[in-house]
């Protein structure tokens, strides 16, 4: 199999080309689930969207990430004419590639004849098709934790490496319709549209997710990702993979949160709000020696000058 894609040029448009200085096309080997394919970039030929498309397929196929996915996919289906799940995962993977964000999105792929080959499937179902699939999915035991286990276990060699830094944050992301779980709540953007609230356990640095949890729009403040976060740190991440400390904006400056990284004898940087029992402690640190045994921490007392 053979694809052709443009040649990457730093020609402007409009400008004409010396046709005895175009060099042969180069040609590219890669491996992809469905066999080897050669990629050539050919002078003239109308632009692929997705040709790229194929190197990312081909790291998914050599790293063994692609048959983790669909092998471990809980999806089970008895009827023959019902897709696989190597049907299934390949639509809704390829369709999170192309830049889909909704079902419907994945009609722009059904007239592709090249990039199901890719994956060795048939076919890309339809968008009903794989909604009823997903929804199947939900419903497993292990639905939730399919895809969420497997993007830890590929991260865990970076955060293996050396000391890290767990960045938090919470998104709002408005949504159009009516949408399972969503609700109105914080939204800057359009005030009063219903949203989701995805709290989300980023490497400080790399900005690569480790896991996230959506919540509805009305539950954006950090304490409704506080179970979250201790759950991930005390089950799920395993001791030689912790962070060194652990960061977040003003949202999680509370009691709770602070309290919790304490009790794990975890560093942390938090923002905190210039509160009036803030603004006295400081003004206390400033002055000279205070005592965090009679503010109820057990810490030793200890000099500190704020500038």
């Amino acid at each position: 199999m053979t694809a052709i894609f443009p040649s990457p040029s730093s020609h402007q448009l409009g400008e004409v080309l010396n046709p005895t200085s175009v060099a042969p096309p180069e040609t590219v080997t890669v491996q992809t689930p469905g066999g080897p394919l050669t990629v050539a970039w050919e002078p003239g030929t109308s632009v692929s969207v997705h040709g790229m498309a194929v190197f990312f397929i081909e790291f998914l196929h050599v790293t063994g990430l692609w048959a983790e996915l669909k092998d471990r996919c809980p999806l089970h289906r008895t009827s023959p004419n019902a897709p696989d799940r190597a049907t299934v995962v390949g639509s809704l993977l390829l369709s999170v590639l192309s830049g889909g964000n909704r079902y419907r999105h994945i009609d722009g792929l059904r007239g592709d004849k090249v990039l199901p080959e890719l994956l060795g499937m048939r076919r890309i179902v339809s968008p009903d098709s794989l909604l009823r699939a997903v929804r199947d999915i939900a419903k497993a035991e292990t639905g939730l934790s399919w895809v969420r286990d497997l993007l830890l276990e590929s991260l865990l060699p970076v955060v293996r490496a050396g000391p890290w830094i767990l960045d938090l944050d919470s998104t709002v992301v408005m949504v159009y319709g009516k949408q399972g779980g969503s609700a109105k709540g914080y939204n800057p953007t359009k005030p009063g549209r219903p949203s989701y609230s995805y709290h989300a356990l980023l490497i400080g640095g790399l900005r690569l997710p480790l896991d996230v949890e959506a919540r509805p729009g009305n539950e954006s403040h950090a304490a409704h990702g506080a179970e979250h976060l201790w759950n991930f740190l005390d089950h799920r991440l395993p001791a030689d993979a912790q962070p060194w400390c652990i960061r977040g904006d003003i949202s999680y400056g509370n009691e709770s949160i602070i309290r919790g990284c304490e009790q794990r004898h975890r560093d942390f940087l938090f923002k905190l709000r210039k509160s009036g029992g803030i603004k006295a402690l400081l003004s206390d640190l400033d002055r000279g020696q205070y005592t965090w045994e009679d503010a109820g921490h057990g810490w030793e007392g200890r000099d500190v000058a704020c500038s």
